[in-house]
Parts: structure tokens; sequence; C-alpha cells
């Protein structure tokens, strides 16, 4: 018996080996399929079936790496970040000595304003493969992100002895250089690297920044000349030349780009905001009534249009208080103020039209919002001078004491003749002689 029992128990045994070989076979094959399925959806669009199929491999062969990479990135691109985070710790975890996993843990981390731990997660990369500039690029920009300055240039000096020539490395170290305070430094390798790429717009970007910082507003014309040139379909860039034409002088040229980029963008609310502003300024200065117009016109326009800007109501107002509405004008720096980012300089105005409206206390509340969102940004002499005489023809003297204390204070730094004078007039009203 025991003679045929052996040879019967080892044919059942081979064949339950050939049974789990055939299953294993199959399921590899099935777990291709379902991945390659998953790839095709995600090149389509289709992000649902995409996730079902890479969930579906998972299911047959639930410790494979690649898998959970391609859902995760499908879970960050469909705004399912917590779930992309389940999925590329639990990738890093199968596989720990695989740079990619903690790589993309990097990624996420750094998408989602996690600098910190983007910096522990490409530190554990670029040990993992210590010759690779992408990695060590990367490390820059999280040490930049978080504010670690030092860190970021030993990180991006890495990069560059890795790959010279990468001309994204190049740009990240001077952005690093201009976070460190090194301006001069920064600017000398933002023009080696437009002379190497004039056609990088981030970098001319950079040096005109530079350059305005620095106090060289030709040149920052220049450069955001250049990327008009460049981008020539982006209202903003004509924008952005007209106001650095306005800094050097050029108020002409300013007015001739943007009414150039009114013909190319008529409906554009920045182009006519901006223009508007420019007329208002050549008539103010002029006293030319038909600047004025020019401007009411636009910014007329401007302020029709759904959600129009802090700095656009702020000019309309300044625009109607210069044609003598004051109604108008108090009604549109009412909605200036309301209107965040708020244009500071509408707290001003509307102090200004509620002083000649006799509106005293209103007066005082706008000029002190002024102050208070200001801050030590701007000299207050002058203001806090205005809050002074407020307050006294209000009563009161504790407030007209605290606002000429500080504009005592400030006035040291600038005195003039015209300051003292007002200093001491004002000086026997809120210290009265004991």
């Amino acid at each position: 018996m025991r003679r045929i029992a052996t040879p019967l128990l080892v044919g059942l045994s081979l064949l339950l080996a050939m049974a789990v070989a055939y299953g294993t076979v199959t399921a590899d094959r099935a777990f291709v399929r379902l991945v390659a399925a998953g790839d095709e959806a995600a090149l389509r669009g289709e992000s649902a079936e995409a996730l079902e199929a890479y969930s579906g491999a998972l299911a047959l062969l639930p410790e494979a790496v690649t898998p959970y990479l391609k859902r995760a990135r499908l879970y960050q691109s469909t705004g399912q970040a917590d779930l992309a985070l389940r999925d590329l710790r639990r990738a890093a975890d199968l596989d720990p000595l695989s740079t990619r996993p903690v790589e993309w843990l990097g990624d996420w981390h750094l998408t989602n304003d996690r600098a910190g731990r983007a910096v522990d997660y490409y530190g554990k990369a670029t040990a993992l493969e210590d010759r690779n500039a992408r990695l060590f690029h990367k490390l820059a920009i999280a040490h930049l992100q978080a504010e670690q300055t030092d860190e970021a240039l030993v990180a991006i000096d890495r990069a560059l002895a890795l790959e010279p020539a990468s001309a994204e490395a190049r740009y990240v170290k001077t952005l690093v250089l201009l976070a460190r305070g090194s301006d001069r430094e920064a600017l000398s390798a933002l023009e080696d690297l437009v002379s190497a790429q004039p056609g990088h717009t981030p970098t001319r970007e950079a040096l005109a920044a530079v350059s305005e910082s620095l106090g060289d507003f030709r040149r920052a014309v220049d450069e955001l000349s250049a990327l008009s040139v460049l981008e020539p379909g982006r209202s903003s860039r004509a924008v952005a030349v007209a106001l650095a034409m306005t800094q050097v002088g050029r108020e002409a040229d300013a007015l001739d780009v943007l009414e150039r980029a009114r013909e190319r963008f008529p409906a554009d609310a920045d182009v006519l905001t901006t223009l508007g502003h420019a007329w208002l300024v050549r008539a103010e200065r002029t006293a030319d009534r038909a600047a004025l117009q020019k401007a009411s016109m636009l910014m007329a326009t401007a302020t029709a249009q759904p959600s129009p800007s802090s700095v656009a109501l702020s000019d309309w107002g300044r625009i109607r208080q210069l044609q003598g509405d004051l109604d108008g004008a108090a009604a549109a720096l009412e909605r200036a103020v309301a209107t965040a980012p708020v244009a500071p300089e509408a707290y001003l105005r509307l102090a200004t039209v509620r002083e000649r409206r006799n509106e005293s206390a209103a007066a005082r509340g706008a000029l002190e919002a002024y102050a208070a969102l200001v801050g030590d940004r701007a000299p207050l002499v002058q203001v806090s001078l205005r809050l002074t005489e407020l307050c006294l023809g209000l009563g009161d003297l504790p407030g007209a004491r605290k606002w000429f204390d500080r504009a005592e204070a400030e006035s040291a730094a600038s005195p003039s003749p015209e300051l003292d004078a007002r200093l001491t007039s004002l000086r026997p009203r809120v210290v009265p002689a004991r």
C-alpha cells in the first residue's frame, strides 16, 4: 500500500505546483494588463477608469510598488492629496532603498507647502543617489522655501557641480543669492544667464526686479520691454513696461505703450486701469482738462466691469473729486476701501473728500485706517499732522497729542523749514503752556 501511495502523493504534489505556477502566471498577466489599461486611461484623461485599473492591479499583487506610485500621481492630479500621500508612503515602505518613492514624497510635501518635510525626504533621496543633480536641485528649492538659505546654497552648488550647464539650476542659485541679500552677485549671475538663454522669461523677470531694487530703472525698463516682445499676447507685460517707464520719467512713452496695448486688449481691466491712471497723473500735474476727460472715460469703463479693483475705484473717486462731484467721489472711495486688496491711497483720498464735506470724524477714521494699513512702511509725518488737527477740531486732546508726538518723532529723520513751522504752530494747542 505504501508503494502505491508514495508515487500518488508525488503526482498530486506536481499537479498542485503546476496549478500554483499557472495561477501565478495568470495573475502576473492580468496585473500587467491592468497596469497598461490604467496607463492608457490616464493618457486619455479618464482618471476614474485609470484609478480603477491600478486598484485592480494592486488587488492581484498588493506588494507591487509601481501601481502605488501611478495611483498616487493620479490622486494628486485630481485633488485627492491625502490618498496620494497614503499611496506614496506605502510605496516607500515596500521599497525603502528606491529613490523614486522618497523623491515623490518630497514633491508631495513641497506642493502642499510643507517645505520642512520636503527637505527631509529630498535629503533621504540624495543619500540614496548622491550623483543625481535633479535631487540636489529639488533639495535646494525646498531649503529655499523653508528659508534655510545657507543649506539651499550648498545644495544648489552641489547640483551645479554635477550639471554645470543646467540653466534651471543656475536660475535657482540666483534666487538663493537674492534671498541671502547678495543682490549684486545675483545681478551678475542673472546677466550671464540671460546672455546664455535670452528667451528664458523667469530670468528676465528676476533681472528686471533686481535692477529696480538696485535703482537701475532703465535696465528694468529694458528687461520688461524684452519680456513684452517675447510674450506679446500677455497684457500684463505691457502694463509692467508702462509702469517702469513712468518711474524713469518717460510718461509719453508709457502712454504710447498703453494706448497700443488698449488696441490689442480693448476690454482688459488692468490695461484700462493703468492707462486711466496715467492720464490722471498727467491731468493732476498739468491741470490738463483733456487729460482728465480721457482718464474719466477710461476709468468709468474699468469700474463698470465686474469686480473692479480697489486701485481703479480709488482713481475713479479722485477723478470725480477733481470734476467737483464730492458725492460721487465719496461713493467710489467707500467702495475702494471695501475692496480687497485695498489701495492705501484710497483712504487718503476718502479722508480729503470727507474733510471737504465737513465730516471730520469720518475723515479721522479714514486717516487712522491708512496709518494702520501702511504701518511703518511709509513716513506718516503729514498724515500725523492732519490727524492732530482733526483731533483738535473734534475736541480730542489726548488723540491730538498722540499724533503730534508721532509727527514730531518722525520729523527728526527729515527736517524741513515748512515742517518745523507747522509743528511750531501746533505745539501750543497740543501742549498748552503751564
